[in-house]
């Protein structure tokens, strides 16, 4: 867990903190493990995981999990009615990785589904069609479904010398049916660093990364965008989203017990077509060996998204009862305008430790928000939708 903005070495939305989370590699995955559990709310989960050895270099893992249980935790009895309703998580997945005496190499991918069941609800005010006898509303239940498949591809190189090459390639594709952001998106990530480690002048890490998503945004009829409780909908459905950056990250021995890190990253956003900076400066001062002073400022930028940009979140409400002849519509409405949200923060933290039986972690923190995103509400205006 790192805390603080740290945009320089994670980039775009590190804003008050990372947790970086480091997975088992698929030699020490487990070994021909099964497990199940049940709970109250319906809740079942299955996992299976096991690993092997292909030869001297190569081990392989892989897992399924599923976990299914109620939407619902609370014993109300207004959801008496609703405790049918299930959700579903799979997940599934494997890795390959190769190692032969300075080289490393791994291979992944899988995915996860989530199907939800849900009540839906769609406006059908008889007042527009009186000859079909309509309900207003009409209740049903359907499923929301999300899914995410992906694979990657790391290689790293470690020198005699002590310096170390990275390299990642990931794609990932994405999408879901939600009214409130329906949409799919296929993402390929470049990442390539370097980093010389000497005696003379400390460690040194020079990047350089891409991310190109392909947005595809879901498309809607004019009776879905009225008719439906709430929709998200966007002018331009398609676009091609791109993203550069290099990147720079120097930690300096000063002495034997001050360390100083200077970093920064410039990134490149062609949704916004404008060039942004995350900089940072920490210095980190060891008292005693099981005590450590520290001190930073770092800027992280929240990295642009046509959702707050280019989208249009639209709530209609149907009143047969005040207002029988109108559908109410509620705007929030993205703006292109926005300039880039940047987040300063400065960091003062003291840490001591007793080997593993004690620790104590006490952290100071001071941010500074500028140009904060909100969506813009353009009031209620009363819409009257004809049926041909």
């Amino acid at each position: 867990v790192v805390l603080g903005s740290v945009g320089t070495i994670w980039g775009g939305n590190a804003v008050n903190g990372v947790i970086n989370i480091i997975t088992k590699d698929a030699e020490n995955a487990p070994k021909a493990q099964v497990s199940a559990a049940v709970g109250n709310f319906d809740y079942k989960e299955f996992k299976a995981h096991h690993s092997g050895q292909i030869n001297d270099y190569t081990h392989l893992s892989g897992y399924i999990e599923s976990l299914q249980h109620s939407p619902f935790t609370d014993k109300d009895p207004i959801f008496n009615e609703l405790r049918h309703l299930k959700v579903l998580t799979e997940r599934f997945g494997m890795r390959a990785d190769y190692q032969n005496q300075q080289n490393t190499v791994s291979m992944q991918f899988g995915g996860i589904r989530s199907r939800e069941d849900y009540q839906w609800l769609q406006y059908t005010p008889a007042f527009l069609d009186p000859a079909s006898h309509q309900n207003d509303y009409d209740a049903f239940f359907t499923e929301m479904n999300s899914q995410e498949l992906f694979a990657g591809f790391q290689y790293l190189h470690d020198k005699l010398d002590g310096d170390q090459w990275e390299n990642q390639l990931w794609l990932t594709h994405s999408e879901s049916d939600g009214t409130n952001e329906p949409a799919s998106f296929t993402r390929l990530d470049l990442d390539t660093r370097y980093t010389f480690n000497t005696q003379d002048f400390g460690s040194l890490t020079i990047g350089a990364n891409a991310r190109i998503i392909d947005e595809e945004y879901a498309q809607f009829t004019e009776k879905e965008q009225y008719f439906s409780p709430y929709i998200r909908t966007i002018e331009e459905h398609e676009f091609l989203n791109q993203s550069y950056g290099i990147y720079t990250n120097w930690s300096i021995n000063v002495t034997d017990s001050t360390e100083v890190t200077l970093g920064n990253r410039i990134q490149y956003a062609n949704i916004t077509e404008e060039w942004y900076s995350q900089p940072q400066v920490r210095a980190l001062q060891k008292l005693t060996d099981n005590q450590r002073l520290w001190m930073g400022w770092g800027r992280a930028v929240i990295t642009p998204s046509r959702l707050e940009l280019d989208t249009t979140f639209q709530e209609n409400i149907y009143d047969s009862l005040y207002n029988p002849n109108y559908i109410f519509s509620y705007y929030y409405k993205g703006n292109r305008n926005l300039k880039m949200e940047s987040i300063d923060t400065f960091e003062l933290g003291y840490r001591y430790w007793q080997d593993n039986r004690f620790q104590l972690s006490i952290s100071l923190f001071y941010s500074q928000h500028e140009h904060v995103r909100v969506y813009k509400y353009l009031g209620a205006t009363d819409e009257y939708y004809p049926i041909d």
